[in-house]
């Protein structure tokens, strides 16, 4: 099922019939998926968690709307000695992506790339590009997805 809006944020979700708590995911972010919903994972754990990571992004105070996607991914990108403070860190579903996000004023930004193709088991990957992907969401929408996430699982357990 699809919880919102893939042209803006959404939540496409499956529940596992012998296990409610437990089932498959992905987001998608302005008609763009991020992670895979080949991986079983627990839904008020993981789900939540990495949509909680999107709504806590941290406030960018450095002026970037003149930087390109690659530039601003490139800011943001931990560095060998320190994660950060910007990086998501996901879960088991969005393993295979290296995913940034800030928030300004009312929107969440963020930007995420697949972690290249040669260690790839999920077959919902093997076609998904290299490049970086940008997206703008309103933090409102997302929370509004959230509650509705959680109520949809609440209901299946």
């Amino acid at each position: 099922m699809i919880i919102g809006n893939k042209e803006t944020f959404a939540v496409e979700l499956t529940i596992d019939e012998n296990n409610p708590k437990m089932g498959y995911a992905k987001l998608w972010l302005q008609n763009i998926f991020l992670g895979t919903n080949e991986d079983l994972i627990y839904l008020n754990g993981y789900l939540i968690y990495l949509i909680d990571e999107l709504l806590n992004s941290k406030k960018i105070n450095l002026e970037v709307e003149k930087l390109t996607k690659i530039e601003i991914f490139n800011l943001l990108k931990s560095s060998l000695k320190k994660r950060s403070d910007y990086a998501i860190i996901g879960s088991t579903f969005t393993d295979d992506f290296e995913i940034y996000s800030y928030s300004k004023n009312d929107d969440l930004f963020v930007l995420w790339k697949l972690n290249g193709h040669n260690d790839i088991i999920f077959s919902d990957l093997e076609k998904y590009g290299n490049e970086i992907q940008f997206a703008c969401i309103s933090q409102k929408e997302v929370e509004q997805i959230k509650e509705k996430t959680l109520e949809i699982i609440k209901l299946s357990i």
